[in-house]
């Protein structure tokens, strides 16, 4: 133990120990089946979001995306998500899908999505889908960082730049 770092140099906030996910089955937006499976074999960045994208949402958002294109040819080893915890979306999809090219969205019934939204709970204070966080899933389809809405996006590009330069996985 003496021999283990008393810090870390990660800018997000680290699951300790990290959250394994359990199996899910959610849909894209053009209906087809989306499971854990799918996730699995890339880094995988996850927004919770409501029915609308506002203001809060397109910010963290924006930020995913620029640091997942700031690593250049290695974003192709990046997805991103939008997990809409509400029941449809009533946003305007095509601006959403012009505005982040790449992204992702899933939604499913309510039993499967409260399932899956209750497993990025691990503290008493947060509240995935109204809290603006974004979520970091190891290619094992473990949950390893969270980010907090006021993150900086320069910490979350440093995260991804070191995660892809060290880690063979993804």
């Amino acid at each position: 133990p003496r021999f283990l770092p008393s810090s870390t140099v990660n800018n997000g906030v680290l699951y300790k120990p990290a959250v394994s996910l359990k199996e899910f089955k959610l849909f894209t937006v053009d209906n087809k089946p989306f499971t854990l499976a799918e996730m699995r074999g890339k880094w995988s960045l996850i927004y919770i979001g409501q029915a609308t994208c506002n203001k809060a949402c397109k910010e963290t958002l924006i930020k995913a995306r620029d640091a997942r294109w700031a690593q250049g040819m290695q974003a192709k080893r990046i997805n991103y998500y939008y997990l809409l915890a509400a029941n449809a979306f009533t946003g305007d999809q095509k601006a959403l899908s012009k505005e982040f090219p790449g992204m992702i969205r899933l939604h499913g019934d309510a039993a499967a999505r409260q399932a899956l939204i209750a497993q990025f709970r691990v503290g008493p204070r947060q509240q995935p889908g109204t809290d603006n966080r974004l979520y970091l899933v190891h290619p094992c389809g473990s949950l390893m960082l969270q980010y907090p809405y006021v993150f900086r996006h320069i910490g979350l590009m440093d995260d991804l730049k070191r995660l892809l330069t060290w880690s063979r996985a993804g």
